[in-house]
């Protein structure tokens, strides 16, 4: 609305967050490991990924969503260290939930990663659980209108059921391998299949 409809507008904002990832490496790198050479090793490597630089050459918005967790990511790892200051909690909360509005795919990846984190760091989280729950809180009403569009929007539902491992051609075909039937044994292996696909 502001500047136009450009081409280098939309590029330049893949450029921006595909430049800001390298240091966003560096610092989650930094913050899980405290070593100082394995952070640099890890940003170098992302800069000269052959991935990263085809995804901020084509703009996608997967970049900006990838910023976004490291970041947030790196926010909870400072709030173990920072004498548990909940301002880290909260940042934390605030950058992964705006990363989910960036990409399709991250408003599932990262709810995921939040989950296996704090699984990880469970003994950290020394604090009574009540404690954490105005976090919680915050996090919840920050993506609720992200819910709200995804439930509502034929086309966001749409698009997930298009994208779904379900879908896949290969799996269709080794369903297609599978007896017919509405047997228990058929619907068990018919599972087993679709689960190791997914899986693999």
């Amino acid at each position: 609305l502001l500047i136009g409809n450009h081409e280098w507008m939309i590029r330049v904002v893949g450029v921006v967050f595909g430049i800001l990832i390298m240091p966003a490496v560096f610092l989650f790198t930094y913050k899980l490991t405290r070593e100082y050479k394995i952070a640099l090793f890890a940003a170098l490597m992302t800069a000269i990924s052959p991935s990263e630089i085809h995804f901020s050459r084509k703009s996608f918005e997967s970049g900006a969503g990838i910023f976004f967790a490291l970041m947030a990511f790196t926010c909870f790892l400072t709030y173990f260290e920072k004498q548990r200051r909940f301002r880290w909690l909260y940042l934390g909360a605030f950058l992964s939930a705006f990363g989910m509005y960036t990409y399709n795919s991250h408003a599932i990846i990262i709810p995921l990663m939040l989950m296996a984190f704090i699984f990880i760091f469970k003994e950290k989280f020394i604090l009574p659980f009540k404690k954490y729950v105005p976090v919680l809180i915050l996090w919840v009403l920050l993506i609720l209108p992200l819910i709200v569009i995804i439930l509502a929007n034929p086309g966001s539902r749409l698009r997930s059921q298009a994208v779904f491992v379900t879908q896949d051609s290969n799996l269709i075909n080794q369903l297609s391998l599978v007896a017919g039937g509405d047997s228990i044994f058929t619907s068990l292996l018919r599972l087993k299949t679709i689960g190791k696909f997914g899986f693999n």
